[in-house]
């Protein structure tokens, strides 16, 4: 009976230890996907690219619609951290901001027209997102729907 629990004991401590090896592995693996996309973003925005197509994790909801201001200062990010390598991360988005109330009307239209397409990109995958199913919460009970029912349950208690 000793041996047979010393035997069950260590049989959990090694599930135990395979389950937290599995978590671990995860974790490392999620860390080396979000480094590898940060990497090829970082390395198409250096060799000139277009800016990379922000990618739609399967499950999640599609990332939000950037605003002109926001692509603006991707672009000119590493452009303003190389010309002032002194500058943190404070200084960067003030020299960001200064350029983006000083550019021109015709400059500042193109990010506006980006933001626009970005927008429309959102939409959609936002609609083929719904379309899915993906989204639990617009696909079960909206807000309205749950409101409505309290206030049922509410006039059931006053009834009694």
């Amino acid at each position: 009976m000793v041996k047979l629990r010393a035997d069950l004991a260590t049989a959990q401590a090694e599930l135990g230890k395979s389950n937290a090896e599995r978590a671990q592995l995860m974790q490392r693996l999620e860390e080396a996907t979000a480094e590898n996309e940060r990497l090829r973003i970082r390395l198409a925005s250096a060799d000139g690219r277009k800016a990379a197509t922000r990618t739609h994790i399967a499950g999640q909801p599609p990332q939000n619609a950037l605003f002109a201001y926001t692509i603006f200062s991707n672009a000119k990010r590493d452009q303003v951290k190389k010309e002032n390598p002194g500058f943190g991360f404070g200084d960067v988005a003030k020299k960001i901001s200064e350029m983006w109330k000083n550019i021109s009307a015709s400059d500042k239209a193109k990010f506006e027209k980006a933001a626009q397409e970005d927008k429309k990109r959102y939409e959609r995958e936002m609609a083929d997102y719904i379309a899915r199913g993906d989204a639990r919460a617009a696909g079960s009970a909206s807000e309205g729907e749950v409101e409505e029912e309290k206030e049922e349950d509410d006039d059931e208690e006053e009834e009694e």
